[in-house]
């Protein structure tokens, strides 16, 4: 279970505290995990508190599986309004990347062009004996075959 930022981490100490809290003096947890008292109880109640947008995390989640995981944050704010609820862009998107939802399916960097399509056609066999490795540049030049002077 990887932490993403320092809030996660703090989060993950004071729960970690609280259960040991019973076994071990407090303030020696709080010493091994850097955390002063202050920002421990703060983060207590914040881990206390009910979340803010449960009712709008289900509807983004319905409508996700709903929609096959094709809409981003753009076309799920038009969803949320059509279930009557206001909610800023970024908001939005801030509540789908912390519930980890994200377009697969379409991405920017998916069509880029490339020309590259392996090996194409056949290679003819070398009946002129001619060099075509070089190991300096300028040492292996040639003309093509249908010239001829």
């Amino acid at each position: 279970m990887g932490c993403r930022n320092s809030k996660q981490k703090i989060a993950l100490k004071v729960k970690t505290i609280n259960e040991l809290r019973r076994d071990y003096p407090f303030i020696t947890l709080l010493k091994v995990a850097g955390l002063a008292r202050s920002t421990y109880y703060y983060h207590l109640a914040c881990l206390n508190r009910p979340d803010k947008y449960r009712q709008v995390k289900q509807i983004i989640r319905q409508e996700f599986a709903r929609s096959h995981q094709t809409y981003g944050y753009r076309r799920m704010r038009f969803v949320l309004k059509q279930h009557h609820v206001k909610l800023c862009l970024e908001t939005v998107r801030k509540i789908m990347f912390s519930m980890g939802l994200k377009v697969t399916l379409f991405s920017k960097h998916s069509g880029r062009y490339n020309s590259y399509h392996g090996h194409v056609g056949q290679v003819v066999p070398n009946l002129l004996k001619q060099q075509f490795k070089a190991h300096k540049p300028y040492t292996v030049l040639h003309r093509g075959c249908a010239i001829s002077p």
